[in-house]
Formats: C-alpha cells, structure tokens, sequence
C-alpha cells in the first residue's frame, strides 16, 4: 500500500514532527528519532498506514523534495531547501510517478495542438478568438510541464525556478493536486471546444487530434483530484473487483 499524498502532508505538518525536526535540525527524516515518530504517527492513522510508513520512511529519508517539505513544515526550509535548491519543491503536492508522467504527456500534447493553430496564421484574420486561445494554451501547457517535472530539474533553471516560485505564490491551487487536476480539466475543455462531432465524423486529422487532447486532459485532471484526496487506490480496486466478476460471470 502506498501512502496518499494527503496522508502524508498530515504525518509531515503534525507538530509533533514540525517540533521534532526543529529540534534535530537539517538531519530531518534521516533522524532515527524522526523516523520513529513518523511510524507512531502513522499508527494513528490506521494499521494499513502504520505498515506502508515503515517501508516508506526510508525512501522519504532519501527523497530530497519530501525532505524538503519536512523541513518547510517544521519552519527549516531556508537552510535545507535553500541550499538544495529545492525551496518551491516543498510546497508543491505531486502525485504517483505515472500521474505525473500522464500529466507530462498532456502537457506535451497540448503544446503540439497549440502549435498546430499557432502556424496557421491564417487564424489571425480568420478566426482571431481561437488563435489567442491556442497561445494561451500553449502557457497553459508550459505550466503543466513546469510543475509535473522533478523540482530538482526546474531548480537547475533560474528561469523556470522563478517562473514556479511566482505561481506558487500567486496561484496556490496549482501546488496542490486537487487544484492542478482543476486546471488540467480546464485546459482539456478549452480543447474539447476547439473541435465539433462534424469534423470528428469527416475525419480531420487536427480537430481529431484536439478532440482527443481534450479527453486524455479532462481525465488527466480527475485522476490528480483523487489522488488530492487520496482515492485513486479505491477506484482502481473498484473497477479491478468489478472485471474479475465479469471475468468470472459464466
């Protein structure tokens, strides 16, 4: 069982911890007593946490971001996260690896439809509305791919670092899952606009293409609001149970 992103964040704000890695300092998670008091923690939350923080506080302990985070939690970030370069990386709730490389994939595909409407300047006297939508996505887009890479990476650019660190501040509901799920859903009906069941039924390469963008952002952004709330493990055992009783239907 993995830990839910939401579980995780109570674990790491409890101020039992945030007093704990005050007291230890930028050994943090690697603390043995921290660790320990991550495991008591967990036990409150359920045998089945309590079980998957023993296997995962190690891994924590190596992880800079969730390193990162403790210490944000705790008021020490200036001096772990700061020299990591990980300080906008603490507050950013990411989710399971293939959500993020879902996300990714999205992102990179909405850059490629945006592009597809950006050389058809044509649009510019044609249709204007849709051509600011299309550059509008393809910011929409960017900011996708910004906040669903390794923050260890986007540190490594000044640019995209300072970029992250002005929309952490100014839009917050992109640094929690639930609010970038929104914001995916958003950018997946701006697409779905951009497309019409006559176009899709002639077969128009583009417009198909956009249609489909539009679904795989629309589901891409359900899937980062269960993980917010720590559901995806429930509905993806749901639909598992649900098949293997029609597999096992006669």
């Amino acid at each position: 069982m993995s830990i839910p992103p939401d579980v995780q964040q109570q674990i790491l704000s409890d101020p039992r911890m945030k007093a704990k890695i005050q007291e230890v300092g930028e050994a943090a998670l690697n603390d043995p007593a921290v660790q320990e008091l991550v495991i008591k923690i967990a036990k409150e939350k359920g045998p089945e946490v309590a079980k998957a923080a023993a296997g995962k506080v190690r891994e924590w302990a190596k992880d800079p971001v969730v390193q990162a985070q403790a210490c944000a939690y705790a008021g020490v970030a200036a001096q772990y996260a700061g020299r990591a370069g990980l300080a906008a990386a603490a507050y950013i709730e990411q989710g399971p690896t293939s959500a993020r490389v879902l996300a990714f994939a999205g992102g990179v595909a909405s850059i490629v439809c945006a592009g597809a409407h950006l050389i058809s300047f044509a649009d510019i006297l044609l249709a204007p509305a849709n051509y600011v939508l299309a550059l509008y996505q393809t910011l929409f887009s960017l900011t996708t791919l910004l906040f669903e890479l390794n923050p260890t990476v986007v540190a490594k650019v000044p640019a995209f670092s300072s970029y992250q660190d002005v929309l952490i501040e100014k839009a917050k509901f992109l640094s929690e899952a639930r609010g970038r799920g929104l914001f995916y859903f958003f950018q997946g009906t701006v697409w779905l606009c951009f497309s019409s069941v006559w176009s899709l039924l002639s077969l128009q390469l583009f417009p198909a293409l956009t249609f489909v963008c539009g679904v795989f952002m629309c589901l891409v952004g359900l899937i980062h609001v269960l993980i917010h709330y720590g559901k995806l493990q429930t509905v993806i055992e749901k639909g598992r149970d649900g098949y293997a009783k029609i597999s096992d239907t006669p």
